[in-house]
C-alpha cells in the first residue's frame, strides 16, 4: 500500500490522546479536465466522492456503495488503487479527542446514467450533490476556503484540497 500524505488537523496538539480508528473509500474519476466531486452548499466546498466503512465492509465494497448513493452511479469500473491518505482531526464525539481516518483513493470510471441519488439525512441537510467541475476551478476555490477563517470551512477542506493538488500533478491525463 501507498502512503500519499498525513494530514493533521491545526487544532490537534497531540495525536497521543483517546483515538477513535475510522476508514473511508475515495473515487477518483476524471474527464478530460474536469472532476467528479461532491459540492457540499452548507460549506460552500467541493470533496471526492466516497465515505466510511460500515461494520463488516471491505474498501471496495464501500467504494462501490458510496458511488451509488452519492453519485447515482451503478456501472463503476474501479481502475486502479492509488494510495491511501491518514488524517488526524478533532472528534465530534465527546469520548474521544481525536479522530484518525485513513482514507484509500480509488481511480475510478462511471457511465453516466446516473440514477437517483440515496444520500444520508445529513448530507441532504447540507446540501450535497455531485458536480463536474474543471479540476483547476476546484482547486483555486478549495485554496480560496483554506484561506478563511476555520468556523467558515467544513474540516475536510485541507484533505480534499491535498487530494486535488495531488490529482493535477500526478494523474491527469
Amino acid at each position: 500500500m501507498k502512503k500519499l500524505t498525513t494530514i493533521i488537523h491545526s487544532a490537534i496538539q497531540s495525536i497521543d490522546r483517546r483515538i477513535m480508528n475510522r476508514r473511508a473509500a475515495r473515487a477518483i474519476i476524471v474527464r478530460g479536465d474536469e472532476i467528479l466531486l461532491m459540492y457540499t452548499a452548507k460549506h460552500h466546498d467541493y470533496s471526492l466522492p466516497g465515505g466510511g466503512l460500515e461494520k463488516g465492509e471491505d474498501v471496495i465494497s464501500a467504494l462501490r456503495r458510496e458511488l451509488r448513493e452519492e453519485v447515482g452511479a451503478s456501472d463503476i469500473v474501479i481502475e486502479e488503487y492509488i494510495g491511501y491518505l491518514d488524517e488526524y482531526r478533532p472528534s465530534p464525539r465527546a469520548k474521544f479527542d481525536v479522530v484518525f481516518l485513513r482514507s484509500y483513493c480509488y481511480r475510478c470510471a462511471v457511465k453516466e446514467d446516473f440514477t437517483a441519488l440515496s444520500l444520508h439525512h445529513r448530507e441532504i441537510g447540507n446540501g450535497v450533490k455531485p458536480v463536474w467541475i474543471k479540476l483547476d476551478e476546484a482547486i483555486a476555490h478549495s485554496e480560496a476556503m483554506l484561506a478563511q477563517t476555520p468556523s467558515q470551512m467544513g474540516i475536510s477542506i485541507q484533505r480534499e484540497t491535498w487530494l486535488l493538488k495531488f490529482i493535477r500533478t500526478s494523474m491527469r491525463n
